[in-house]
């Protein structure tokens, strides 16, 4: 089973980077270097998207709304389904990216003592992403 391994953000924006190494095991300079060029006080969930596919990762996207069945989902946030997970989600710094493993315990970039997706300085959770080894 993989066990993930806590990647503090270097820089202010730096917590996607982080999230991204947190899930794959990279080290926080790996993933920075492969988004150089498109590095701007931070990347967004689609350049980690870009950079996971070419580490050979799939995700899977949990939203709140069910736009399927017109309905929010009965648990928020929901159970952990993956190896590793990315949520996006907004924090007393404004939106921020934590990682989180198989058992929910989250891996905050920024500030380390925040442990669960419950705590005080979290706000709306936007989406979940598992994060999936593939190739």
């Amino acid at each position: 089973m993989f066990e993930m391994k806590y990647v503090a953000q270097e820089e202010p924006g730096g917590c996607m980077v982080a999230a991204v190494a947190m899930a794959t095991g990279h080290d926080y300079a790996f993933i920075r270097e492969a988004c150089k060029d498109v590095y701007k006080d931070g990347i967004h969930w689609i350049i980690a998207c870009d950079i996971l596919a070419d580490l050979g990762y799939a995700w899977m996207s949990r939203y709140e709304h069910r736009p399927r069945f017109g309905m929010s989902r009965e648990k928020w946030p929901c159970i952990p389904w993956a190896p590793a997970h990315i949520v996006v989600l907004e924090a007393t710094q404004g939106p921020h990216a934590v990682a989180t493993d198989a058992f929910g315990r989250v891996f905050d970039p920024w500030k380390r003592e925040r442990t669960d997706l419950s705590h005080p300085d979290y706000g709306k959770i936007h989406h979940i992403e598992g994060i999936f080894h593939v190739g």
